[in-house]
């Protein structure tokens, strides 16, 4: 009896024997195939987080640069200071692409196309594949099995969306009005300072509250001043050095605001300085804010003006500021411009749709 229990326990020990002997392979290859997804998961990662810095420094060396071949050559560069499965990523010419982003709805999706003459934006396609420059990703385990090789490849766009801003204000005689006045004071002269409680300051602060906005984005956007009333000037061309605006507004709080308000000549003035070819940049985006407390009237209409800025790629922004301004004229010159009107019934209001539109004007960077 006892013999016989012996040979069923020598069986079943043999049995179990057999049985990992035929399923030691299959654990041998699930415990590979682990250890290779693992590091095909990490080589994913590795290659998106490079594929984006690269097309993240190209876009800004665009940007910065306005030169596509320098921003080509920096999408390569910052591609081969990041390491894929052991190796920096190298980059073939053909995987960098410089073009044209433009938003296609309502939900910020964008879209990329090659080439053109309105480049904002570098698309990198990041490859370890067996054509690639670094060749594909040699698995560690599943070789045995027959896979040896993995094949990732992303893809990535940035887009540096910057503007070149002109401001275009109102320094007409109503801009010596306090909020509530339609009149001049008694007593003010041409050549005294504006008076405490004038419409011009309430512009002064809004102007600085909308330049120390712009100030705290990490994009460098440029800003020109020009300033209308029966007639128009260029008070500072496009810069990135806001102080210069800053003092070119203050020029007039020491000297009293007069004439009509002639708002054409003002958005002629803003068209040429985004225009002006020595301090605009040919990639960025072309935005007009034209600012008024009044009612236009002297010169051609500034719808005219406004034909022109579209005509020439430029978005229109419109600003009216308390009860004597001609909202339903500034709102149409917005519409044909492209852009959106707001109007300010105080002060307060004044300065926040002045930061409002500082904080709509930071580059974008797309995906």
């Amino acid at each position: 009896m006892l013999t016989r229990k012996k040979r069923n326990a020598n069986r079943r020990r043999g049995a179990i024997l057999i049985l990992v002997a035929v399923l030691l392979p299959v654990i041998l290859w699930m415990a590979a195939f682990c250890v290779d997804v693992a590091y095909m998961q990490l080589t994913r990662t590795e290659l998106r987080i490079a594929t984006d810095a690269a097309a993240r420094a190209g876009a800004r060396t665009l940007s910065l640069e306005q030169d596509a071949s320098l921003a080509h050559a920096a999408a390569i560069e910052y591609a081969a200071k990041n390491n894929v499965a052991g190796n920096t990523l190298t980059l073939a010419d053909s995987d960098v692409e410089i073009g044209l982003s433009v938003r296609v709805d309502d939900e910020g999706r964008f879209e990329f196309s090659d080439g053109g003459t309105l480049l904002n934006s570098v698309h990198v396609t990041g490859r370890r594949t067996l054509d690639s420059p670094d060749g594909a990703v040699r698995l560690y385990l599943t070789p045995i099995f027959g896979h040896e090789f993995f094949q990732p490849a992303t893809d990535a766009t940035a887009s540096q969306i910057d503007r070149d801003i002109a401001l275009v204000v109102d320094r007409s005689g109503s801009m010596t009005f306090k909020l509530s006045e339609s009149k001049y004071q008694p007593g003010w002269k041409n050549n005294d300072p504006v008076p405490a409680g004038a419409r011009w300051w309430a512009l002064v602060d809004s102007v600085d509250g909308f330049l120390n906005e712009l100030g705290s984005t990490p994009q460098l956007e440029l800003v020109s001043l020009s300033s209308y009333n029966s007639s128009a000037t260029i008070d500072q061309n496009l810069t990135d050095n806001y102080s210069k605006i800053t003092q070119a507004i203050e020029k007039y709080s020491k000297k009293y605001p007069d004439g009509s308000t002639n708002i054409t000549a003002g958005m002629d003035k803003g068209i040429q300085t985004l225009q002006n070819k020595t301090y605009a940049r040919p990639y960025a985006s072309k935005t007009m804010v034209v600012m008024t407390d009044g009612n236009h009237n002297f010169g051609s209409s500034p719808t005219t003006a406004a034909y022109d800025a579209a005509d020439a790629d430029i978005v229109v922004h419109t600003i009216t500021y308390g009860g004597d301004a001609n909202e339903y004229l500034m709102r149409e010159v917005a519409r044909i411009g492209g852009g959106q009107h707001w109007h300010a019934p105080t002060e307060a209001d004044l300065e926040e749709v002045f930061r409002e539109i500082a904080r709509n004007a930071p580059t974008l960077l797309t995906y």
